[in-house]
């Protein structure tokens, strides 16, 4: 063990022989610690997978403040090739944001003083 024991009770020589725990349980147990400790990282840190986007689809390019579009996948994994106004680009996918292909209807909308959307409450809407 590499320990001298300094407790003053006999023991038994057989508890003093070290032994190699079973390798297939160790694996085991290692491969589900580490299964759960993945799920309450990713579940603390809100990591989500985002969804492929599509050549040809219209992004917005987030450090730099121009739309563009897909041109196609990069070499390297979660990348792209943008087109932006500026030329073509690499972009990882989280510097690129997917432009909605129709844009939201406000009906019937009451705006306050400074701009805002009022919408009602939708309680007992009957």
């Amino acid at each position: 063990m590499g320990r001298n024991i300094r407790a003053t009770l006999p023991v038994s020589p057989s508890t003093l022989k070290p032994a190699w725990p079973n390798l297939s349980t160790f694996k085991r147990k290692e491969k589900e610690l580490k299964v759960k400790q993945k799920m309450w990282y990713n579940k603390r840190h809100r990591a989500q997978i985002k969804p492929v986007l599509q050549t040809g689809q219209s992004v917005w390019i987030k450090n730099v403040p121009n739309p563009g579009r897909v041109r196609s996948p990069a070499d390297t994994p979660r990348s792209y090739i943008v087109e932006g106004q500026t030329g073509s680009l690499r972009r990882h996918r989280s510097h690129l944001r997917a432009v909605p292909s129709q844009p939201r209807e406000i009906q019937d909308c009451v705006r306050s003083r400074v701009g805002r959307v009022i919408r009602p409450p939708l309680r007992l809407n009957l």
